[in-house]
């Protein structure tokens, strides 16, 4: 608790801190959340998830993220009582200054994602969990709807197995995941052959 008082600690993660009493709940977590809407916007329109869910998947993102001891750290490697410790206020302040740097709001994007398909929270993309994902690609309003170089949804999941699947298990894991999304449409589009083929 002596971290509350600390001079490196801003206005703003103590302000969050409403009962003062050097952890942050999930509660005044929700509070930031709710104020920052850019944490969880661009997952509700990015892959057509109700509002209300997304404000839901960021708390739970920041929650784990924000006790994480390395911004690379797998949180499906946190021991549960790390995972269902509250983080503390400097933890909080660590995680508002990530967020401040791009590859650190890129990581809470990533992590949204990855969160918002991972439904049994195991730390892998499981074959049904990769189809949900993928559907987004399919979907009325999608970016790449009718988009002659989208493969059909059973060629692209061979795709990305193929591709994004580094230790081949048939799952695809966060760090996976965040591979595919930073290739964008490349990783989605037909493979030359593929289109010739019609596949």
């Amino acid at each position: 608790m002596g971290n509350c008082c600390s001079p490196a600690l801003s206005k703003e993660a103590l302000a969050f801190d409403v009962d003062k009493d050097g952890v942050i709940s999930k509660k005044e977590l929700q509070a930031y959340i709710d104020k920052n809407a850019q944490l969880w916007a661009m997952l509700s329109v990015n892959c057509n998830i109700p509002e209300e869910r997304c404000r839901e998947i960021a708390v739970t993102v920041a929650y784990q993220m924000a006790k994480a001891k390395a911004i690379r750290k797998s949180i499906k490697s946190m021991t549960t009582s790390e995972r269902e410790r509250e983080p503390t206020v400097a933890e909080f302040q660590n995680l508002l200054n990530l967020l401040q740097q791009p590859k650190g709001n890129l990581e809470f994007f990533h992590r949204t994602v990855f969160t918002a398909f991972d439904a049994n929270q195991n730390g892998y993309l499981e074959p049904d969990e990769l189809d949900a994902f993928l559907n987004v690609y399919y979907e009325a309003g999608s970016i790449f709807a009718g988009d002659v170089r989208l493969p059909s949804k059973d060629q692209l999941k061979r795709n990305v197995l193929q591709e994004f699947d580094k230790d081949g298990d048939g799952q695809i894991d966060f760090a996976e995941l965040q591979l595919l999304l930073a290739a964008g449409g490349n990783a989605v589009a037909a493979r030359p052959e593929q289109v010739l083929q019609g596949q």
